[in-house]
């Protein structure tokens, strides 16, 4: 009996200084997050005005249509965000372009050509070349970029759809079109990096979704500046599982941007033709899903480095497929699959909505995860009546 009670009172201390020992990691861990991000923040403040953006004629091909004066703006703005959302060269998707900007992008702190880009959340449009089009880019793109100064338009060309997928339902693309928008993702980060240097967080995010952007704007000035990867994550793969963030919206850090686009394996297929002899290669990279792809590629990138700071149905809705129920709360960040007249719904749900309360993340298995327990701010209209 006396050795069984020893017995089961070592088994407490060890568990008790395991509990102590995870606990510390974690708070010290914080620390360090701390600490870097205010670096990085006296960093950007102190910055003096940039030299003039040198264009590599990729470049000049990409930022036809975004003048020279407001390159200047971007690159000189410390803006908290970028976010990329690539797009096709098609009219569904054109007016999926203009509903956003019309709701989503008309919220205070979102830079725009209407308000002189002055803001926190730069967004910019990424395109490529339609075969619609005979891979040029159509009349009514050049005509919509001339205007809203908001479109990239990569030099390179749409892959082609393959399948009879259409927009909002769970499918593939086929393989042409889905590692062509893996091509896209790279790019935008890459060139993004480069372009706007004082910005602290580059994102990915679709242009069939609601974004709450005052919501996402005042959450993400709670998170680190270093080692952030914001997104709804999943962990796949039974042989070398990884962390990735799905393609409705994820956000890294510059740092982790940068740790992605020189990951040399996606760098280098970034630039050669997908042809049915290299499968395996692209395969391997997972490029046939640009999400996947991201956090894969991660995986291999000191991974411990990063801070996952997760979500769930909760404020990251996916309605593609009734994966999560429509948003109760005012608290969300996006919305996925929402119908075209369902932006106008959207909007007036938060006609009377003041400013949003920062959700609060707490410590998790993985990282970091967005507390949906907490009851929301009185101000938001709880059971604001929305069918998605």
């Amino acid at each position: 009996m006396a050795i069984k009670s020893r017995g089961v009172k070592v088994v407490i201390i060890v568990f008790i200084a395991v509990y102590v020992l995870t606990i510390t990691n974690v708070l010290i861990s914080l620390h360090r997050f701390h600490q870097n991000s205010q670096k990085e923040v006296v960093k950007i403040q102190r910055d003096e005005p940039l030299p003039d953006f040198e264009y590599t004629e990729d470049d000049k091909m990409a930022l036809e249509f975004v003048t020279p004066h407001i390159i200047k703006k971007w690159r000189n703005h410390n803006y908290l965000v970028a976010l990329g959302i690539p797009s096709p060269d098609n009219e569904e998707r054109r007016r999926r372009r203009q509903l956003q900007r019309d709701t989503c992008w008309k919220y205070p702190g979102v830079a725009t050509v209407e308000n002189n880009f002055e803001g926190d959340m730069l967004v910019a449009y990424v395109l490529a070349r339609h075969p619609q089009f005979d891979y040029k880019y159509s009349p009514e793109l050049k005509d919509e970029a001339n205007k809203w100064r908001d479109v990239i338009t990569l030099p390179i060309n749409e892959g082609r759809v393959t399948t009879k997928k259409k927009l909002g339902e769970v499918a593939h693309w086929g393989l042409d079109a889905e590692i062509g928008m893996s091509r896209k993702i790279y790019l935008w980060f890459e060139l993004g990096a480069r372009l706007l240097p004082k910005t602290s967080y580059f994102s990915k995010g679709d242009d069939d979704a609601f974004f709450h952007s005052p919501q996402y704007i005042i959450d993400l000035r709670t998170l680190p500046r270093r080692g952030v990867y914001w997104a709804f994550h999943w962990r796949i793969n039974p042989v070398r599982p990884f962390i990735f963030g799905r393609g409705l919206l994820y956000t890294m850090s510059r740092d982790v941007v940068n740790k992605f686009v020189t990951y040399e394996p996606v760098r280098r297929l970034v630039h050669v033709p997908f042809s049915f002899d290299r499968l395996l290669e692209f395969k391997q990279s997972i490029m046939e899903y640009e999400d996947a792809m991201v956090g894969h590629a991660l995986s291999y990138q000191n991974p411990e480095e990063l801070l996952f700071v997760n979500e769930s149905c909760c404020r990251f809705i996916i309605l593609n497929g009734n994966e999560c129920k429509p948003p109760k709360n005012n608290n969300f960040v996006v919305v996925h699959g929402i119908q075209e007249e369902e932006y106008a719904i959207m909007v007036e749900r938060f006609k009377n909505y003041t400013t949003p309360v920062p959700v609060q993340f707490i410590p998790s298995k993985y990282g970091w995860m967005a507390n949906c327990t907490l009851p929301p701010d009185p101000q938001r209209r709880r059971d604001a009546e929305w069918t998605a």
